[in-house]
């Protein structure tokens, strides 16, 4: 009776979750079920209720997904015994709702999975866990048992790592139970396959199935683990039906993406533990061979999705779409990172592979070409090593061997770098996009600027700077022959050579100089205002390294007045003080003759404590920071006077704040925190130990009264006692 009536409550609490319109009582609703589920009788319940063929949809799928986290959480609720007619139950239903709801077959599958994973041995039959459903479901018709098997064969190596709820040895043996039973799960997938025939969605469950267990087994093949192998041989694998089903997946739109998750984890299974190793596992050869070869046919079919992708009115017929495209770009992705140290060798037979990325990285999709990202990474850093393996002949061979590689996988770099440098530039409407569809192109613009460092490693600092400033090149040109001067694409070429400034050219590039005496030149708008900056403080250690070598201090008073007037533009601001600061701490004393305009522009900056400025309090720290590092390289006669007029405005303000008689006054003092870290900077900067001295000696007494009037305030007071 209780259990008649907790079954009513549970459909009057589902009906009031989905259809009241009072927002209080479904809340209310949702608080009751959840904690329904926490209780040992939503076993029964649930179970009963999944047997009511009158029960709705929606109390199927809940009392599905209840059964589902009970086994996973609260398996040990169970009294000993009836976990053996809870399976039975769950495959009783499992076989009823095979050909009806897919959400509430998928939460079924993962109730009897979670089972499977927990039960003892004894409740086995002695036969294996796996062995003992196949037998099962063989006494089922095959149209509603086969999809049903299939889908607890793809669910169990998934869930493999086991659950919270169950001890460490447990899940161990689970694990070993599913690594033993390896060879019966492909054995049991072939006979699927077969009794299919050519039903495409058995095919790709199967498809699918096959994946699971090769990820299961990734990296093991061939190997043992307590007498059972978690993978056939290589060789045996390359030739197995399944492996030969997965590849042939890839020309059947049914099993496609079935078949690239089944044969990325071919892949990765053929992966050596070293990733710089540059030959692949002999025992690996023959599955490598007939991977790779297959993957590389798809080539011509992607090239010509990215031709269509990239002309979206014209008439391509039967030409495969960005999201097929991605598949292929996934394997190809897969290839090369898996033999990223072979193809680092620059052998004839490594081109395949290094062209298909390349395409990838030139695809319109920026979701498609950012896929090949990893393995660029990858095949720089390759290409960078120190120590080369299998190079005889000492270092000076092993360089020369490297300098043969270089060159040889330079042009790719250069085309790398042509199709992606177009990428961060700002859409059209960027303005009224979302929130987080500008934070998603802020993180696509960081992934282009890695890539285009990692190319610049290998292209070098010059070539790679050539390469970046034609865009503005281009656009020179055509405001010269009267068109509007797109801000956009100067943005974008300047957000690149940023990106690539730890690869700078030799001090004294005319290349580069030439870069930065444009800056100044270029329209006031916001965006630009702020790369430009940011630009200017990537490249300052170039700037002042060039000032012995070359002409650029003639540049100083310009780029000076670009920061300047950054600083007063609110979107720019906080790029202007960091470049003041990265400029001012490179070339601090090449900076000493405009030292008086820069004071200047700090007393403006900090009129009524800071209050009037467009900059932030971390601004503004920057701001000094930048200062202390000028007035530093001063003559030391000198560094005395250019401290005390930075802390001059400081002062003025806590004295203005603080009350004149050094009495304690409770309550928050906020507004003081910003002066006492200003003051901090000054001391921490001021690198001369006894100016900071004689600083903190004249500054003793304000501080004092400023612990005792504030010690209320513990933030405030952590502050001062820092100093």
């Amino acid at each position: 009776m209780a259990t008649q009536t907790t079954a009513a409550n549970l459909k009057e609490a589902l009906g009031a979750l989905y259809h009241h319109p009072d927002g209080s009582v479904r809340r209310q609703a949702n608080g009751w079920l959840e904690k329904f589920q926490q209780t040992p009788e939503a076993w029964q319940v649930s179970d009963s209720l999944l047997h009511d063929p009158e029960s709705s949809n929606e109390v199927h799928y809940f009392c599905a997904q209840t059964l589902k986290k009970k086994a996973q959480r609260d398996y040990e609720e169970l009294p000993q015994g009836v976990s053996r007619s809870l399976r039975d139950s769950c495959i009783t239903l499992l076989l009823r709702f095979g050909s009806g709801s897919p959400a509430v077959r998928t939460q079924l599958s993962l109730a009897l999975v979670a089972l499977v994973a927990q039960m003892p041995a004894a409740d086995w039959d002695n036969m294996g866990q796996l062995q003992w459903l196949a037998q099962r479901f063989s006494q089922e018709a095959q149209q509603v048992a086969l999809p049903c098997l299939l889908e607890l064969l793809v669910l169990l190596p998934q869930e493999s790592n086991g659950y919270p709820s169950m001890w460490p040895d447990q899940r161990r043996r689970f694990l070993q139970s599913l690594l033993s039973a390896t060879a019966d799960a492909f054995n049991l997938l072939v006979s699927c396959m077969q009794m299919a025939g050519g039903a495409a969605r058995v095919q790709a469950q199967v498809i699918e199935a096959f994946g699971a267990w090769v990820r299961l087994g990734a990296g093991r093949a061939g190997e043992k683990e307590d007498g059972a192998r978690t993978l056939p041989e290589p060789a045996a694998l390359a030739q197995h039906p399944l492996t030969l089903a997965a590849l042939a997946g890839l020309e059947s739109e049914p099993t496609y993406d079935a078949a690239v998750d089944a044969v990325s984890e071919l892949i990765r299974s053929t992966r050596v533990s070293d990733p710089e190793a540059e030959e692949v596992d002999p025992a690996q050869v023959p599955l490598v061979g007939i991977l790779v070869s297959r993957v590389m046919t798809l080539l011509p079919r992607f090239v010509a999705a990215s031709r269509a992708s990239a002309d979206l009115e014209g008439d391509h017929g039967a030409v495969d779409d960005d999201e097929t495209a991605k598949g292929m770009a996934r394997l190809f992705a897969e290839v090369g990172e898996a033999f990223v140290g072979l193809i680092s060798t620059g052998a004839a037979e490594t081109t395949q592979p290094v062209e298909a990325l390349l395409e990838v990285a030139a695809y319109p999709e920026d979701n498609v070409s950012f896929m090949c990202f990893e393995f660029w990474n990858k095949l720089s850093r390759s290409l960078q090593r120190k120590v080369l393996p299998r190079v005889e002949g000492g270092a000076e061979a092993a360089a020369a061997e490297q300098a043969r590689r270089v060159a040889f996988f330079k042009p790719a770099f250069v085309r790398l770098i042509q199709s992606i440098q177009g990428r961060v530039r700002y859409p059209d409407g960027f303005d009224h996009w979302r929130k987080d569809q500008k934070a998603e192109f802020k993180r696509a613009r960081y992934m282009v600027a890695d890539t285009l460092m990692d190319a610049a490693q290998v292209v070098g600092g010059a070539e790679c700077l050539a390469l970046l400033v034609k865009p503005l090149e281009k656009l020179s040109l055509d405001v010269s022959q009267g068109q509007a001067f797109e801000w956009r694409a100067a943005e974008a070429a300047l957000y690149c050579i940023r990106s690539v400034a730890r690869a700078a050219p030799p001090p004294g590039d005319p290349l580069l100089a030439g870069l930065l005496a444009m800056l100044p030149t270029l329209p006031a708008q916001p965006q630009l205002m702020y790369t430009s900056c940011l630009t200017i403080a990537a490249y300052a250690d170039w700037f002042a390294a060039s000032a012995t070598v070359g002409n650029t201090l003639g540049l100083t008073p310009q780029l000076l007045t670009l920061l300047t007037s950054s600083l007063n533009e609110e979107d720019a601001a906080n790029a202007a003080a960091l470049a003041l600061k990265h400029l001012c701490d490179a070339c601090a004393a090449h900076l000493q003759p405009f030292l008086d305009g820069l004071m200047q522009l700090y007393t403006a900056e900090m009129r009524d404590g800071g209050c009037a400025s467009k900059l932030d309090n971390d601004d503004l720290l920057q701001v000094l920071q930048g200062l202390c590092l000028v007035v530093s390289s001063l003559p030391p006669d000198q560094v005395a006077a250019g401290a005390t007029y930075l802390i001059k405005p400081v002062v003025q303000q806590l004295e203005t704040l603080l009350p004149a008689e050094a009495t304690p006054s409770h309550g928050s003092h906020g507004g003081l925190v910003a002066h006492v870290d200003r003051l901090a900077h000054v001391f921490r900067y001021i690198t001369c130990p006894q100016v900071t001295a004689d600083l903190l000696r004249n500054l003793w007494p304000l501080l004092e009264r400023a612990l005792i009037s504030t010690c209320s305030d513990e933030r405030l007071a952590e502050r001062l006692c820092r100093l």
